[in-house]
């Protein structure tokens, strides 16, 4: 299989909740940076083709538009830029279980009058009801595996009108998704996507984008990045979280080589390889690491 001869582990990896397992590709990549780094002969302005190569990668093995993908630095990034939609007298339903970097940001927003309410995750969707504003949950939960009915979970949202946040980390690559039939998807890609530390994902919807504030947008949210970067005396630096969302938490890890070994190889091989390991061995794995993102 094309996908496994990328890896080189000494014995049985069966910790990837926790961290990927680094494939050739990325290996070689990341290599060839620091060689670069340490010689003095880093291009900047070719890390904008390496970004804009992930965010094509990323979107089709997830199954979304190009200019609904941003780049992030983590997880909860994403989340708290995601809260930014709830106002006060907005009710979020979350899953009791599901990670803190699904969960603390989403907490916060109490502070502020919106309604936190938890279910169990086996109960969640049921939960959902006209008067939830957003409802957000793993795809697959770090702590055992138990994979959410994807399609269930987008029906019964868009029957009640309710905004969508769905955490990808733990299945993308292996588990079919199509991340435009949500409001917003986070992902680190150092899980499943064997990428480095510090590099992750997000899909924003655009009439939801519209509503959102990208708190976390560094100097590459920039309409033209080299050329706002000192655009800070302006009347209004041109800012750019949407159309063609590229940046709204900061983080700009390269995974691409990473992501173009998956993207590249057999989808049905992959998900083969994949998919046994969550819904059959996860729990067994928790024992042996730590698990989280």
């Amino acid at each position: 299989m094309q996908a496994q001869a990328q890896f080189q582990a000494e014995a049985t990896y069966l910790n990837t909740a926790t961290v990927g397992l680094a494939c050739d590709a990325a290996i070689n990549a990341l290599q060839d940076d620091l060689a670069k780094w340490r010689s003095g002969n880093v291009d900047a302005f070719h890390y904008d083709n390496l970004i804009a190569e992930c965010r094509v990668s990323y979107g089709s093995l997830i199954n979304a538009q190009l200019d609904r993908v941003a780049i992030l630095s983590q997880v909860s990034v994403g989340t708290g830029v995601a809260a930014t939609l709830l106002q006060s007298g907005d009710e979020v339903l979350l899953a009791e279980e599901d990670f803190t970097s699904v969960l603390f940001p989403l907490l916060q927003t109490a502070d502020r009058g919106v309604r936190v309410r938890t279910a169990p995750l086996n109960r969640i969707i049921d939960q959902i009801g006209p008067s939830t504003t957003m409802v957000a949950v793993s795809s697959v939960q770090s702590a055992d595996g138990r994979v959410i009915d994807l399609d269930r979970l987008a029906s019964t949202a868009k029957s009640n009108n309710t905004l969508t946040l769905v955490d990808l980390t733990q299945s993308a690559s292996w588990l079919a998704c199509n991340a435009d039939d949500f409001s917003i998807t986070v992902c680190g890609a150092y899980k499943w996507l064997c990428s480095p530390r510090g590099s992750g994902f997000m899909t924003v919807q655009p009439e939801v984008a519209d509503q959102m504030t990208a708190i976390s947008s560094g100097w590459y949210a920039g309409e033209k990045p080299w050329e706002s970067i000192a655009s800070a005396g302006q009347e209004r630096p041109p800012f750019r979280p949407v159309p063609g969302l590229v940046s709204l938490g900061g983080g700009r890890a390269r995974p691409r080589f990473a992501l173009r070994a998956w993207a590249d190889s057999d989808w049905q091989a992959q998900r083969w390889f994949g998919q046994p390991l969550p819904s059959r061995i996860w729990p067994r794995t928790i024992q042996l690491g730590h698990r989280g993102h």
